[in-house]
């Protein structure tokens, strides 16, 4: 049951990070010609300081001491920046590979990314 319940947690605080990265990388692309994958860092960047402060208070409440633990957030900027590799990852395959529109890897961004996100924060940073 806390699984589910972190899950769901983790699917609101999750959301609004993802919220905040696809507004700056869309602006950063579509209005500001920023190449893909700067604007991928420049959104992650955005992006991690309110995940961490969402995700360490409540998304995974349950399972934290101490929110605000260096071997937590160290722990999460690791796992972070995993992610942000894997988002580069989506941008380089999808916009240079494929040649596909610059907006296109936020599918697998906002998809398949927040997975991987979900399982080493639950398993990793905040145990």
């Amino acid at each position: 049951m806390v699984v589910i319940a972190q899950l769901f947690r983790y699917g609101v605080s999750g959301g609004a990070a993802a919220l905040l990265y696809t507004a700056v990388y869309w602006v950063l692309v579509s209005n500001l010609s920023v190449k893909p994958i700067i604007a991928n860092v420049l959104a992650w960047l955005t992006s991690l300081i309110s995940s961490y402060a969402l995700h360490s208070r409540w998304s995974f409440r349950d399972q934290v001491r101490n929110s605000s633990s260096r071997q937590a957030m160290v722990r999460f900027f690791y796992i972070n920046l995993a992610g942000l590799a894997l988002n580069s990852l989506w941008v380089w395959l999808l916009v240079n590979v494929m040649k596909l529109d610059a907006r296109a890897p936020l599918i697998p961004i906002l998809l398949i990314t927040p997975c991987f996100m979900f399982f080493a924060c639950r398993k990793w940073a905040f145990r």
